[in-house]
């Protein structure tokens, strides 16, 4: 399960995206992209993803809010194709 809304704004609730309920997966990826299609974030590490997240900020710079694209890419162990909310991408809203 990947949120589609997220509120970066350090008041301790709802900071960071992270993605939940991730196991056990091999050949992990999740990239977030902007409007314009640039690479905003990316992690190879499950335990990234799930317990860190993306902070909505980009090399450090804090991210506009707006609406912002996700692709994910990973093999469960039972061999099937990992997805989030049923699909390998989507959207999500970072609101400040």
């Amino acid at each position: 399960f990947i949120p589609n809304l997220f509120t970066p704004n350090d008041d301790g609730k709802n900071d960071e995206l992270r993605v939940y309920g991730l196991a056990s997966v091999s050949n992990f990826s999740l990239t977030i992209f902007n409007r314009e299609g640039a690479q905003v974030f990316k992690t190879t590490d499950v335990t990234e993803a799930t317990q860190r997240g993306w902070d909505g900020k980009r090399n450090g710079t804090v991210q506009p809010p707006g609406v912002y694209f996700w692709k994910v890419k990973g093999q469960l162990s039972s061999g099937k194709s990992l997805v989030l909310n049923g699909k390998s991408s989507g959207s999500i809203v970072l609101v400040r």
